[in-house]
């Protein structure tokens, strides 16, 4: 029986209706996935594409549960597909105290909206994590920095993953060695010392400027003109007067003094 898609209201819920088909539809053959474990891949594939792709494949908002990290939209948006036909939700008891919401899809899903880097990252996830039990998955999730830090139900962002690529990825944190350390220092003193030459340069700078303002103002000390007979000589004159005063104080050094003219 073929089920038509619903419509959603934004790319980002439709991206998650698909991924959540193409997820549980892939792993038919070897059994039904259940929903701690359907989070987890959501959450780690969307996390894992924000670092190699630059942005996540459904971008959807994220959020910290008890039970580890989830898609904000989630409920909502699988009571929909629930309701249209696109899935059923099954539960069934694992053991004597525990009991899993299987989900079985109804249709295929529809990938016309990914892309092949997207699917290869979700394809990685799967392989993660469909052998883990829903357990093992939740505690590993419990294990990333952005849940830890997050409060209940506070959102998790996507940045957080760079402060935990290592685990977000699957792949072993690399050891820093005391080569790369001294380095490290190395640069911190390099850049220490362009700093201060840089803070140097900008007092200069400031400490010129006010030389110049001064060296502006319309009135010449040496013939003993007041500001409206220097006025009287005209833009040319000023200029020409302004240019020989500026070029007699460099001389005399004021700028590297660090003093300043006084006009009367």
């Amino acid at each position: 029986m073929s089920v038509a898609p619903v419509l959603q209201e934004n790319i980002a819920d439709r991206k998650l209706r698909e991924l959540i088909l193409y997820i549980t539809w892939s792993c038919l053959n070897y059994g039904n996935i259940g929903a701690t474990k359907l989070n987890k891949i959501l959450f780690y594939a969307d996390f894992a594409a924000y670092l190699k792709l630059g942005k996540p494949i459904t971008g959807q908002e994220y959020f910290a549960l008890r039970a580890g990290p989830a898609p904000k939209r989630l409920l909502p948006v699988r009571q929909k597909m629930v309701e249209s036909g696109e899935m059923v939700m099954c539960k069934v008891q694992i053991a004597e105290d525990y009991h899993q919401q299987l989900i079985v899809p109804q249709r295929p899903p529809n990938l016309s909206e990914f892309t092949a880097e997207e699917i290869a990252i979700a394809d990685q996830m799967m392989v993660r994590f469909f052998w883990k039990s829903a357990k093992d998955t939740g505690e590993e999730s419990h294990k990333f920095i952005g849940w830890i830090a997050a409060e209940l139900q506070e959102t998790i962002p996507y940045s957080s993953a760079l402060l935990d690529a290592a685990h977000i990825l699957g792949t072993e944190a690399l050891p820093i060695s005391k080569d790369q350390i001294q380095h490290a220092r190395g640069l911190e003193e390099k850049a220490k010392s362009l700093l201060d030459a840089r803070r140097k340069n900008q007092s200069c700078r400031c400490l010129g400027s006010v030389v110049l303002s001064r060296l502006c103002v319309p009135a010449v000390a040496a013939g003993g003109r007041d500001a409206a007979s220097t006025a009287g000589l005209g833009p040319a004159l000023q200029r020409r007067l302004t240019t020989e005063k500026g070029r007699s104080l460099c001389s005399l050094g004021v700028c590297a003094l660090g003093s300043t003219p006084t006009y009367t």
